[in-house]
């Protein structure tokens, strides 16, 4: 089953599509979700019996994922049509389509916003801040207009070239980058595990103690020494990259920057 969620002035609305993108017709009538009800509606129909969980598809993972997780709710599989959109406008298996030619003209993105950017989701309700973030704005895409992307992509994705199977592997791409999406929302929202005792101990097995403050660890500072002497440089400070410049040039080292690759 493929559901489109989509923005509506109460809330949400929700619509089954084929996969070409066409309306059901079974279902073809759009189903109007007020705000306090969706977390409930998508726990069902994520979890019903004997059947697959739906493919939701929506402009931005990041507009609506975080908002159901906190609500507890986690879902199977979506498809993201900002980023898929990204990919098929600019992969060589699509460039001859009408999709990849009108891809600009065709974004869903706000024309004051980065084009295709993947932005974060909205901070908490009870975070403050020096200043209002205008940035973050509900998600405004009406049905129609998410119907209609999602037809163009699907369009442009049967006439990717059939040989190499290049077609299905555009597909497995398409999949993987929306999984990841859902995966970074859920990374948000859960945490990463961490044990602050293991990060010291690694940084004091890599670095030495923790020294007090304002000077180097021992290992470090031991380096820092024996740096100073190769380039006849006692009073050299090695984080500056304009020290560190001179004192190379007068060992005969013609460097032009301090950067890893060139030394």
């Amino acid at each position: 089953m493929y559901l489109l969620l989509a923005a509506h002035a109460h809330g949400a609305a929700l619509q089954q599509v084929t996969r070409a993108g066409d309306p059901h017709p079974d279902r073809p009538e759009p189903r109007l979700i007020s705000a306090g009800e969706l977390a409930g509606v998508v726990r069902h129909l994520e979890n019903r019996p004997r059947e697959a969980p739906p493919r939701w598809i929506w402009h931005r993972t990041q507009d609506w994922y975080p908002g159901l997780l906190a609500a507890g709710v986690e879902l199977d599989r979506c498809y993201d049509l900002s980023l898929c959109g990204n990919i098929l406008a600019y992969s060589q298996f699509t460039a001859h389509t009408e999709y990849a030619r009108n891809a600009e003209k065709e974004s869903l993105d706000d024309p004051q916003e980065p084009p295709r950017a993947l932005q974060p989701p909205p901070p908490p309700a009870d975070q403050g801040a020096l200043f209002d973030d205008v940035r973050h704005r509900a998600p405004r895409q009406g049905l129609a207009e998410l119907r209609t992307e999602y037809a163009a992509q699907q369009a442009a994705l049967a006439d990717a070239a059939p040989e190499e199977n290049k077609r299905k592997r555009l597909q497995l791409l398409l999949a993987a980058e929306s999984a990841g999406a859902m995966i970074a929302a859920e990374m948000q929202h859960t945490g990463v595990p961490w044990r602050e005792d293991l990060h010291e101990q690694i940084l004091a097995d890599y670095l030495g103690p923790r020294p007090p403050s304002g000077h180097r660890p021992a290992k470090l500072e031991a380096l820092n020494d024996e740096l100073r002497t190769l380039l006849s440089s006692p009073g050299l400070n090695p984080d500056s990259p304009q020290e560190l410049m001179r004192a190379l040039h007068r060992n005969g080292i013609e460097v032009k920057s301090t950067r890893q690759w060139e030394l």
